[in-house]
């Protein structure tokens, strides 16, 4: 649903938009270690908080259960399936409560997880549900335009990227020269366009040219 959701990074501002959460959720929940950006935490003023689309989901998820959930019951949920070896299971698991055991999909097995605690949640996140719902908004949010080139703070040390993602113009540009075509790039980045791809070399032809005639 999402090729290119690997390459894909979110502001906390996007991840507001998206989820509900609060900018004080967001830094709160950061501080105290329990959803953070994996991409770029906040580390003082001029830097920003960066999600990844696991990142995305896995809060998506979390406000979801927070329209029925307290904090403390989510954070008992989330550090109970952790201790089962998930790193992200708002992400990863299916899980729901019935008659008081907690009960989760694994390996298209139904299992009762172990020393289940007492209820923690009533009826099920449906995770496709979120996904499509995410699909769509990102869809309406998203503002990257084809063949746009920008640089982020704590997003590839600043080097220039494709406008709404973390690939390098630079990498793009050595795949041409080494002599892949637009569509052999395009295997390696899936959510790339021709546009894209032709803005990344002509960026970095410039920058050389430019390079150059300060040299000569």
């Amino acid at each position: 649903m999402f090729p290119s959701a690997t390459y894909r990074v979110f502001s906390s501002r996007a991840v507001r938009t998206l989820t509900r959460l609060t900018a004080r959720q967001l830094q709160y929940w950061d501080e105290t270690s329990f959803l953070k950006p994996s991409i770029s935490t906040r580390k003082g003023r001029g830097t920003l908080r960066l999600y990844s689309f696991q990142d995305l989901v896995a809060l998506k998820v979390a406000a979801e259960l927070r329209g029925t959930l307290p904090l403390q019951t989510l954070r008992r949920l989330v550090a109970y399936f952790q201790r089962l070896d998930y790193k992200l299971p708002l992400v990863e698991v299916h899980f729901w409560v019935e008659r008081g055991k907690v009960y989760f999909r694994e390996a298209d097995v139904t299992r009762e997880a172990r020393r289940p605690e007492q209820s923690l949640i009533e009826g099920t996140v449906q995770i496709r549900e979120v996904l499509a719902d995410l699909g769509r908004q990102i869809g309406r949010l998203d503002a990257r335009t084809p063949g746009r080139i920008e640089r982020r703070r704590g997003v590839m040390s600043g080097k220039p990227v494709i406008a709404g993602t973390r690939i390098p113009t630079a990498s793009i540009w050595r795949q041409v020269k080494e002599g892949l075509d637009v569509d052999e790039v395009r295997k390696g980045y899936p959510g790339l366009t021709r546009k894209d791809i032709a803005a990344a070399v002509a960026f970095e032809e410039r920058i050389r040219s430019a390079r150059r005639t300060r040299i000569a």
